[in-house]
């Protein structure tokens, strides 16, 4: 297997510590994301965690069968597999590309390996994390 070459666009990856991204890049490969591709599905293993260069995945949810509703987004600013960097196997939404791109893909054992090593790259993958998933001020108009 190659390594991906870098700079990455990814802000994630780019942001990485070196021995954080040479820890990482045996690991990523390149990946075709054309929309419509389901990267998660509710309540089953996730097998990898996605790292965007370009396009946009959504989250949506769907409750007893009612109309589904977008409840996240990620693009190159993060990943998609927010349940692995939380230290579970499984997540509740549906993940899929709205907007075709590409990106890399690591797989969540190794991804979970390289956490566990590296407190660094925990802590700059539960930051994100938690910057996505905190509620939003909801703003009223005048």
């Amino acid at each position: 297997m190659s390594s991906p070459p870098g700079p990455f666009s990814n802000l994630l990856l780019s942001s990485l510590a070196p021995e954080d991204l040479h820890r990482l890049r045996p690991h990523l490969d390149p990946i075709d994301l054309p929309q419509g591709l389901v990267l998660l599905q509710p309540h089953e293993p996730i097998p990898y965690v996605y790292f965007l260069e370009a396009g946009l995945s959504s989250d949506v949810a769907t409750v007893d069968g009612e109309r589904p509703v977008e409840c996240g987004l990620a693009g190159f600013e993060g990943l998609v597999g927010l349940p692995v960097v939380f230290g579970t196997d499984r997540g509740i939404h549906e993940s899929l590309m709205q907007v075709g791109g590409h990106g890399h893909r690591i797989a969540s054992a190794e991804l979970r390996r390289a956490m566990q090593e590296s407190p660094s790259l925990r802590r700059l993958l539960l930051n994100y994390a938690h910057a996505q998933r905190r509620p939003r001020r909801a703003t009223r108009g005048t």
